[in-house]
């Protein structure tokens, strides 16, 4: 997920028209889904999965959240 979060932030922010960075992020996200060796299919499942249970969701994000400021913090140093 964390990796996820950074490519939809990479995509966001290049410094192209909207339509092409929604063109971008599917070749960024496989990207993260080769380096991970998850398949996409594998990883919607996944997200549907914790999708059903708010409170099993809510642990994963917050677990998201904390590991982006780490990688953000590490950044600014």
């Amino acid at each position: 997920m964390v990796d996820i979060h950074l490519v939809e932030g990479i995509a966001s922010s290049l410094p192209i028209p909207y339509d092409s960075s929604q063109k971008v992020y599917p070749y960024l996200e496989q990207r993260v889904f080769e380096k991970h060796g998850v398949q996409d299919s594998v990883y919607l499942q996944s997200l549907q999965y914790y999708l059903r249970d708010a409170n099993v969701m809510e642990e994963l994000y917050s677990r998201t959240i904390d590991s982006l400021t780490v990688k953000q913090n590490i950044g600014e140093q």
